[in-house]
């Protein structure tokens, strides 16, 4: 969420985030593609949410709330790179929102 795109050729931002935002714009059949994208996300959050959990770098949350915030913070997080948001910003942000969610070492953990 964080890569400097600027260094490999890639436009800030991501259009699938963007497409998401205009998806009433779009037609029935982009519309299921994207909804498709989002469903297979959402699991490949799942499953690593998952493996985190199995090695207690993971608080202990319903697996499907804590993929939806990752998503949520996804989006922003591309949102903030098309805005211009220094990379350093976005960063700090992600620390902080994910900080809540995830053990950063044995120190924090209850």
């Amino acid at each position: 969420m964080t890569q400097d795109r600027t260094a490999l050729g890639i436009p800030d931002g991501c259009l699938f985030v963007m497409m998401r935002a205009q998806s009433e714009h779009l037609g029935p059949s982009t519309c299921d593609k994207l909804n498709k994208v989002r469903h297979d996300l959402l699991a490949a959050y799942s499953a690593w949410i998952e493996r985190a959990k199995l090695h207690s770098e993971f608080i202990d949350i319903p697996t499907d709330i804590a993929a939806l915030l990752l998503d949520m913070q996804h989006g922003g997080a591309m949102r903030m790179q098309r805005e211009g948001v220094p990379r350093e910003t976005i960063e700090s942000v992600l620390r902080f929102a994910l900080g809540a969610v995830m053990f950063r070492d044995n120190a924090i953990r209850s």
